[in-house]
Protein backbone atom coordinates (compact mmCIF):
# COMPACT_ATOMS: atom_id res chain seq x y z
CA UNK A 1 0.00 0.00 0.00
CA UNK A 2 0.92 3.44 -1.11
CA UNK A 3 2.67 5.39 2.40
CA UNK A 4 -0.65 7.95 3.20
CA UNK A 5 1.89 11.04 4.79
CA UNK A 6 1.47 12.90 7.70
CA UNK A 7 -0.48 16.18 7.32
CA UNK A 8 -0.87 19.82 9.26
CA UNK A 9 -3.37 22.79 8.56
CA UNK A 10 -1.52 24.23 5.76
CA UNK A 11 -0.16 27.56 7.04
CA UNK A 12 2.29 29.01 4.06
CA UNK A 13 3.41 32.33 5.37
CA UNK A 14 4.20 30.92 9.09
CA UNK A 15 1.91 33.11 10.78
CA UNK A 16 1.90 33.02 14.61
CA UNK A 17 -0.92 30.61 16.10
CA UNK A 18 -0.66 31.91 19.84
CA UNK A 19 -1.49 30.09 22.91
CA UNK A 20 -3.65 33.36 24.10
CA UNK A 21 -6.08 33.33 20.61
CA UNK A 22 -8.99 31.57 20.02
CA UNK A 23 -8.47 27.58 19.30
CA UNK A 24 -7.95 26.94 15.34
CA UNK A 25 -7.21 24.13 12.90
CA UNK A 26 -3.66 25.29 13.09
CA UNK A 27 -1.15 24.28 14.97
CA UNK A 28 0.66 26.49 17.88
CA UNK A 29 3.08 28.25 16.57
CA UNK A 30 4.94 31.12 18.07
CA UNK A 31 8.28 32.12 16.89
CA UNK A 32 10.65 33.87 18.77
CA UNK A 33 8.63 33.27 22.07
CA UNK A 34 10.62 30.40 23.92
CA UNK A 35 8.64 27.54 22.15
CA UNK A 36 10.04 24.46 23.64
CA UNK A 37 10.86 21.02 21.98
CA UNK A 38 12.06 17.40 23.78
CA UNK A 39 15.14 17.34 23.83
CA UNK A 40 18.34 15.60 25.06
CA UNK A 41 20.42 12.28 24.38
CA UNK A 42 19.29 10.41 27.86
CA UNK A 43 15.52 9.64 29.73
CA UNK A 44 16.28 12.14 32.63
CA UNK A 45 17.19 15.08 29.71
CA UNK A 46 13.73 14.11 27.97
CA UNK A 47 12.13 14.21 30.70
CA UNK A 48 13.01 17.47 31.55
CA UNK A 49 12.00 18.72 28.50
CA UNK A 50 8.69 17.31 28.49
CA UNK A 51 8.05 19.31 31.80
CA UNK A 52 9.26 22.33 29.61
CA UNK A 53 6.49 21.66 27.27
CA UNK A 54 3.74 21.49 29.51
CA UNK A 55 5.47 24.55 31.56
CA UNK A 56 4.85 26.19 28.51
CA UNK A 57 1.78 25.33 26.68
CA UNK A 58 0.06 25.58 30.90
CA UNK A 59 -3.25 24.78 29.27
CA UNK A 60 -5.04 25.56 33.10
CA UNK A 61 -3.93 28.96 32.58
CA UNK A 62 -7.24 31.22 31.94
CA UNK A 63 -5.30 33.23 29.33
CA UNK A 64 -4.45 30.65 27.00
CA UNK A 65 -7.64 30.96 25.52
CA UNK A 66 -6.34 28.36 22.53
CA UNK A 67 -7.15 25.46 25.37
CA UNK A 68 -10.15 27.14 27.61
CA UNK A 69 -13.43 25.37 27.09
CA UNK A 70 -16.40 26.85 25.82
CA UNK A 71 -19.98 26.84 26.19
CA UNK A 72 -20.13 24.36 22.88
CA UNK A 73 -16.72 23.09 22.94
CA UNK A 74 -13.82 21.88 24.60
CA UNK A 75 -10.23 21.47 22.93
CA UNK A 76 -8.64 18.04 24.31
CA UNK A 77 -7.73 16.87 21.04
CA UNK A 78 -5.63 20.42 20.04
CA UNK A 79 -4.17 20.70 23.56
CA UNK A 80 -2.99 16.87 23.00
CA UNK A 81 -1.70 17.75 19.39
CA UNK A 82 0.15 20.62 20.46
CA UNK A 83 2.09 18.62 22.97
CA UNK A 84 3.05 15.91 20.60
CA UNK A 85 4.37 18.35 18.34
CA UNK A 86 6.94 20.18 20.38
CA UNK A 87 7.71 16.62 21.93
CA UNK A 88 8.48 16.07 17.72
CA UNK A 89 5.46 12.94 17.65
CA UNK A 90 2.76 13.16 15.16
CA UNK A 91 -0.77 13.47 16.22
CA UNK A 92 -3.23 14.92 13.55
CA UNK A 93 -5.51 18.11 14.21
CA UNK A 94 -5.73 17.59 10.76
CA UNK A 95 -5.86 14.36 8.30
CA UNK A 96 -7.02 13.00 4.87
CA UNK A 97 -10.67 12.67 4.16
CA UNK A 98 -11.70 9.72 2.81
CA UNK A 99 -11.39 10.42 -1.07
CA UNK A 100 -7.54 11.65 -0.45
CA UNK A 101 -6.58 8.48 1.32
CA UNK A 102 -8.31 6.31 -1.68
CA UNK A 103 -5.83 8.80 -4.22
CA UNK A 104 -2.70 8.56 -2.03
CA UNK A 105 -3.32 4.52 -1.82
CA UNK A 106 -3.98 4.92 -6.03
CA UNK A 107 -0.49 6.56 -5.79
CA UNK A 108 -1.70 10.23 -6.72
CA UNK A 109 -0.23 13.34 -5.09
CA UNK A 110 -2.98 15.15 -3.29
CA UNK A 111 -2.82 18.83 -1.95
CA UNK A 112 -3.57 19.54 1.50
CA UNK A 113 -6.66 22.12 1.57
CA UNK A 114 -8.91 22.30 4.44
CA UNK A 115 -12.81 21.01 3.64
CA UNK A 116 -11.67 19.63 0.33
CA UNK A 117 -8.58 17.08 1.13
CA UNK A 118 -8.34 17.27 5.08
CA UNK A 119 -11.05 17.51 7.82
CA UNK A 120 -10.66 18.20 11.32
CA UNK A 121 -9.58 15.63 14.14
CA UNK A 122 -11.66 14.80 17.69
CA UNK A 123 -11.43 12.98 20.13
CA UNK A 124 -13.64 10.46 18.65
CA UNK A 125 -11.99 10.28 15.25
CA UNK A 126 -8.68 9.62 16.75
CA UNK A 127 -9.54 6.23 18.75
CA UNK A 128 -9.52 5.10 15.35
CA UNK A 129 -6.68 7.17 13.54
CA UNK A 130 -4.48 5.25 16.31
CA UNK A 131 -5.87 1.74 15.40
CA UNK A 132 -5.47 2.29 11.59
CA UNK A 133 -2.23 4.45 11.46
CA UNK A 134 -0.57 4.70 14.77
CA UNK A 135 1.96 2.16 14.10
CA UNK A 136 2.89 3.84 11.12
CA UNK A 137 3.71 7.13 12.59
CA UNK A 138 5.66 5.02 15.42
CA UNK A 139 2.77 4.40 18.07
CA UNK A 140 2.55 1.32 19.96
CA UNK A 141 -0.47 0.18 22.57
CA UNK A 142 0.02 -1.01 25.65
CA UNK A 143 -3.01 -2.66 28.35
CA UNK A 144 -0.82 -1.43 31.38
CA UNK A 145 -1.40 1.94 33.34
CA UNK A 146 2.14 1.14 35.01
CA UNK A 147 3.73 0.72 31.86
CA UNK A 148 2.29 4.27 30.34
CA UNK A 149 3.29 6.38 33.39
CA UNK A 150 6.88 4.09 33.66
CA UNK A 151 7.67 5.24 29.85
CA UNK A 152 6.26 8.62 30.35
CA UNK A 153 8.97 8.88 33.12
CA UNK A 154 11.56 7.50 30.25
CA UNK A 155 10.43 10.57 28.63
CA UNK A 156 8.58 8.82 26.09
CA UNK A 157 5.12 10.86 24.33
CA UNK A 158 2.02 9.02 26.02
CA UNK A 159 -1.84 9.05 25.49
CA UNK A 160 -4.84 7.46 26.47
CA UNK A 161 -7.93 8.36 23.98
CA UNK A 162 -11.44 7.26 24.66
CA UNK A 163 -15.09 7.49 22.23
CA UNK A 164 -17.73 8.99 23.82
CA UNK A 165 -21.46 10.35 22.16
CA UNK A 166 -20.94 14.07 21.05
CA UNK A 167 -17.00 13.76 21.75
CA UNK A 168 -14.48 11.63 23.39
CA UNK A 169 -11.28 12.91 25.13
CA UNK A 170 -7.60 12.50 24.95
CA UNK A 171 -4.97 13.10 27.69
CA UNK A 172 -0.79 13.12 28.01
CA UNK A 173 0.55 10.92 30.80
CA UNK A 174 3.10 12.83 31.44
CA UNK A 175 6.64 12.29 33.72
CA UNK A 176 5.90 12.86 37.56
CA UNK A 177 7.66 15.50 39.64
CA UNK A 178 8.75 16.03 42.64
CA UNK A 179 5.38 17.54 43.41
CA UNK A 180 2.76 15.84 40.96
CA UNK A 181 2.64 11.88 41.46
CA UNK A 182 0.58 8.90 39.34
CA UNK A 183 -1.52 7.32 41.87
CA UNK A 184 -0.49 3.43 43.32
CA UNK A 185 -1.61 0.77 45.30
CA UNK A 186 0.38 -1.16 47.98
CA UNK A 187 2.12 -3.27 45.83
CA UNK A 188 3.41 -0.18 43.46
CA UNK A 189 1.19 -0.71 40.75
CA UNK A 190 0.15 2.71 38.92
CA UNK A 191 -4.14 2.87 39.24
CA UNK A 192 -4.44 6.39 37.82
CA UNK A 193 -1.68 7.83 35.81
CA UNK A 194 -0.16 11.28 36.02
CA UNK A 195 -2.04 13.29 33.19
CA UNK A 196 -1.84 16.48 31.62
CA UNK A 197 -5.08 18.06 29.52
CA UNK A 198 -7.85 20.42 28.08
CA UNK A 199 -11.04 19.62 28.23
CA UNK A 200 -14.20 20.47 30.50
CA UNK A 201 -11.63 20.95 33.14
CA UNK A 202 -8.23 22.32 32.37
CA UNK A 203 -5.30 21.06 34.64
CA UNK A 204 -1.10 20.87 33.90
CA UNK A 205 -1.00 17.95 36.21
CA UNK A 206 -3.42 15.54 37.58
CA UNK A 207 -4.15 12.14 38.80
CA UNK A 208 -7.64 12.33 39.84
CA UNK A 209 -9.66 10.23 37.41
CA UNK A 210 -9.48 7.00 35.05
CA UNK A 211 -12.06 8.56 33.24
CA UNK A 212 -12.22 6.54 30.32
CA UNK A 213 -13.82 3.68 32.05
CA UNK A 214 -16.69 5.38 31.36
CA UNK A 215 -15.85 5.66 27.44
CA UNK A 216 -15.80 3.24 24.76
CA UNK A 217 -12.56 1.50 22.97
CA UNK A 218 -10.22 3.38 25.15
CA UNK A 219 -6.83 3.41 23.83
CA UNK A 220 -3.68 3.51 25.43
CA UNK A 221 -0.40 4.74 23.38
CA UNK A 222 3.47 5.06 23.86
CA UNK A 223 5.89 6.76 20.82
CA UNK A 224 9.36 6.68 22.09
Amino acid sequence: MATIPDVYMPNPNNIPKRRVDPATAFTVNEPNSGQPSRTGSTPQQRVNSLGEIIDWLLPQTVGHKRYQPTANATFCNIYAHDYCKLAGVYLPRVWWNADAITKWKAGQNVAPQYGVTLSEMSANALVGWFRVYGATFGWRSSDSLTELQDEANKGSVVVIVGRAPGHGHIVAVVPETDTHQAKRNAAGAVTTPLQSQAGSTNFNYGATSNWWTTHTDPGFWIHD
